[in-house]
């Protein structure tokens, strides 16, 4: 196991300008290190870590460590044949990935680690806004910024430290959380995993490395794999869902326009909230979050209150324009698999049911979209209309078996003329702008590329005469 080198002072990003990265570098300058990085691209991202003392580099090269940092940290985006990344071995600098680094920043507190195939992000920023909320202050490392914040990590002097905890390549396991909340497993990141038994294992491992003598195990309990995973640990687990036997218990829910409503039985106590937030996927995120207050035993109604204030997170669900006079509403979305992407569609349905609902879908991956390819031919039932889009490749080869188009001919077989494959971004532009002509319109983008740059820019297009601002949800 790589540990954090004694006297470290200076540390080098490599692919600082990657979501999760920033977040690290944040920690980094919180705690007063030299912060060095690198990346391809400047952004806003970098500019901001700039402005806090990052001296950043706009390429990849050797020179860039001609400093001798004491530490070289690297996500699993970073090849091996990185010229950085030869550099540092050939110089013998210590190398741990972000989650190590992660690991040994917050070794000394008490972790609240949150994973899952789904809603991760979301229950990590409503369990961190909760908590600071109540007044706790935990530190926080989320997997997406909250709407109105300009970082998605702080450091805190404070015990607790409420991360996201990344499932996708196995290195959730480095850490060995005080609480560990899982929201559910699906089918996905196969080309790591192989099959479901090595994801179930993953799991369980997660949930034994669980630390300390008050230390909780928090699952859905709605989930036959996860009751199952969690039998042995009977002492230490919490369950949320809606059926018999779990701690938190869902009795009512309704979602409408922006907001859901729940009642729930934490323990014996009934008890009633409100979050700004769409879905019965979203209300278990919720309840996800009120397990986690329930395990340290904090008040639950005030927990629930604390929620109701909770802004949305960027890129889940949020609202780029909301015309409710003529009920057209434009939302991006970062719902990238099967399973997120029919949560997501199924809860703008009820939310909006007398709306026409179309799904802008960029595949994400060869392998993402090759290995899935059946489940996401059932994820869009809900959906209108479906316009699909060129693969975003992230860097990988293309794969025989599947396209796009003989993807879009498969859904037009289970449901004709539904959807429409338009290669082109322009073409996108155009189609949404002839559907934006006529009321009662809900337009989702959908996927973790770069897609959203087209709805950015419908934004700004179509936004001219919106009567509300921009709000999230």
């Amino acid at each position: 196991m790589t540990e954090f080198p004694k006297n470290t002072r200076h540390i080098h990003f490599i692919g600082v300008g990657g979501s999760g990265m920033m977040g690290l570098a944040h920690l980094a300058l919180d705690l007063n290190f030299k912060t060095t990085g690198s990346d391809l691209t400047e952004t806003q991202g970098t500019c901001q870590l700039e402005g806090r003392g990052l001296t950043f580099f706009g390429s990849h090269h050797k020179n860039n460590l001609s400093s001798k940092p004491d530490l070289i940290v690297i996500s699993s985006a970073i090849s091996e044949n990185n010229v950085e990344l030869l550099a540092a071995k050939k110089l013998d600098i210590p190398v741990l990935h972000r989650s190590e680094f992660l690991r040994e920043v917050t070794k000394n507190k008490k972790i609240i680690a949150i994973s899952g195939t789904h809603g991760k992000s979301t229950t990590t920023a409503l369990v961190y806004h909760m908590l600071k909320s109540l007044g706790l202050n935990p530190g926080y490392y989320l997997g997406a910024r909250l709407c109105g914040a300009t970082r998605s990590s702080g450091w805190s002097d404070e015990e607790l430290f409420v991360i996201e905890a990344d499932e996708s390549d196995g290195t959730f396991l480095n850490f060995r959380p005080f609480l560990s909340v899982i929201t559910n497993i699906d089918d996905d990141h196969m080309d790591f995993y192989l099959n479901k038994d090595n994801v179930n294992a993953a799991y369980k491992k997660f949930m034994a490395q669980t630390n300390g003598q008050d230390g909780r195990i928090i699952v859905s309990w709605d989930e036959k794999s996860l009751r199952t995973l969690a039998e042995e640990f009977f002492s230490s687990r919490l369950g949320f869902g809606s059926l018999l036997g779990a701690d938190i218990r869902l009795l009512n829910w309704s979602s409408h326009h922006s907001k859901s409503s729940y009642e729930l039985l934490i323990g014996s106590e009934l008890v009633k909230g409100e979050v700004s937030l769409l879905g019965e996927h979203n209300i278990k995120n919720t309840m996800a979050a009120l397990g986690v207050a329930h395990a340290l035993n904090l008040d639950p109604k005030l927990s629930a209150k604390a929620l109701e204030t909770f802004p949305g997170i960027e890129r889940r669900c949020q609202f780029l324009i909301r015309d409710g006079k003529l009920q057209r509403y434009l939302i991006d979305d970062y719902a990238h698999n099967p399973g997120k992407i029919a949560s997501t569609l199924k809860g703008l349905k009820g939310a909006f049911p007398d709306c026409k609902l179309t799904a802008i879908f960029q595949p994400h991956r060869y392998s993402r979209f090759k290995t899935l390819y059946e489940g996401f031919l059932h994820a869009f039932t809900n959906a209108d209309k479906v316009l699909v889009s060129e693969i975003f490749s992230s860097g990988e080869t293309p794969l025989g078996g599947t396209s796009p188009s003989i993807f879009v001919q498969a859904l037009n077989e289970i449901d004709c003329g539904k959807a429409l494959y338009l290669p082109d971004l322009r073409q996108i532009k155009e189609e949404i702008s002839r559907l934006w002509q006529t009321p009662f319109q809900v337009v989702v983008f959908l996927g973790a590329g770069d897609i959203n740059k087209v709805a950015f820019e419908l934004k700004e297009e179509l936004g001219e005469n919106k009567e509300e601002k921009e709000e999230h949800t």
